[in-house]
């Protein structure tokens, strides 16, 4: 990225998310189970609410860990991500449509 550019709001929101996955994993490449959820409960905390209600985190961690082996790589927890990210958009547009 060139230093002399201020950077762009998509440059700046995927560095957020890079960031957060980085702090909450304290570096590694993955979060384990009780790091995933601290960040979800920081970052995220309906989602965590709403899973607590219909299946628990046990279930969600067990859906975001789709190679089933303990831990949550970034990849994993950009599908999280991306999901909300839609819920939104389509939130947003319903939204748009109501004051039509």
């Amino acid at each position: 990225m060139d230093p002399a550019r201020d950077p762009t709001a998509m440059e700046l929101a995927v560095a957020c998310i890079v960031g957060v996955f980085n702090l909450h994993s304290g570096g590694a490449e993955s979060l384990t189970k009780c790091q995933a959820k601290d960040l979800l409960k920081a970052e995220m905390p309906e989602l965590v609410k709403a899973a607590d209600r219909q299946v628990g985190f046990d279930c969600l961690f067990d859906k975001l860990d789709s190679n089933s082996d303990g831990k949550i790589c970034f990849s994993e927890f950009i599908h999280i991500v991306g999901g909300m990210a839609t819920s939104f958009n389509e939130m947003f547009k319903s939204m748009q449509q109501c004051q039509k």
